[in-house]
């Protein structure tokens, strides 16, 4: 009856603490996700009680007349150091969940458009010419959490306009430029369906294992590049069965 009771006390929070107006979480889902909660902690009560009592009978073996007592007064003394470094941390900013899902489409920005035309203009082939025509009309989707330069811009195309063949990857020309005390930089335009999906700055692929884990282990990112290049300083690359070469 115990195990029951915790189990039912469980899920009846879980339950309440899912409440969401915003349309989220469906009904079904709050029930299942519910219901796997009280099965968890039936699941779980036999393993529980057993590392309970092996505890018990450790405090006890340590010499202590009451264990329970002093089970309780530790689980005490941990919740007050709890608390009080929960006080003294520094408090995170909520960020709404609305700040993620809405999204917004905007105009390409002036510096995107002419790295893609940049990279557009190594070839004929490939689909150039049809992502040019999408490029046309393309816009960037973006949110309130995507205001700061990221090194990443997502397009959003018109349904009905003619795809680019190989639809799905890397377009075969690709960027390098240099920054950030003269280290390389590599523009990735990517594609899904045929279609413009994300022009993205990385780290370059001749950087060796050494400057790349320093560069990560600084905790650093293309987003310190602030802004994006000028397509003039682009030098475009072209992949073939050896490698990049230089166009």
């Amino acid at each position: 009856m115990y195990r029951v009771g915790v189990a039912a006390l469980t899920g009846w929070m879980l339950w309440a603490s899912l409440r969401d107006e915003s349309g989220l979480i469906t009904t079904g889902a709050r029930a299942g996700l519910t219901a796997a909660s009280v099965g968890g902690v039936l699941g779980l009560a036999e393993a529980g009680e057993a590392m309970d009592a092996r505890l018990q009978d450790a405090v006890g073996a340590a010499g202590a007349r009451r264990p329970r007592v002093w089970m309780a007064a530790a689980a005490g003394v941990i919740g007050v150091l709890t608390w009080w470094a929960g006080r003294r941390m520094p408090e995170s900013p909520f960020v709404p969940i609305e700040d993620f899902l809405d999204s917004r489409e905007e105009e390409v920005p002036a510096q995107v458009h002419a790295l893609v035309e940049r990279l557009l203009s190594g070839t004929e082939d490939f689909g150039a010419a049809e992502l040019r025509a999408q490029l046309a009309v393309a816009r960037v989707t973006v949110s309130p959490m995507m205001d700061d330069f990221s090194g990443e811009a997502y397009f959003a195309v018109p349904d009905g306009l003619p795809r680019a063949v190989p639809g799905s990857g890397d377009f075969v020309v690709s960027g390098r430029f240099r920054a950030l005390d003269d280290r390389t930089f590599d523009l990735t335009l990517s594609l899904s369906e045929g279609a413009l999906s994300m022009l993205s700055v990385s780290t370059g692929s001749d950087w060796d294992d050494e400057d790349t884990e320093a560069w990560y282990s600084a905790d650093r990112s293309p987003a310190d590049l602030g802004s994006w290049p000028d397509a003039a300083d682009v030098t475009l690359l072209m992949e073939t069965p050896a490698g990049r070469r230089e166009l």
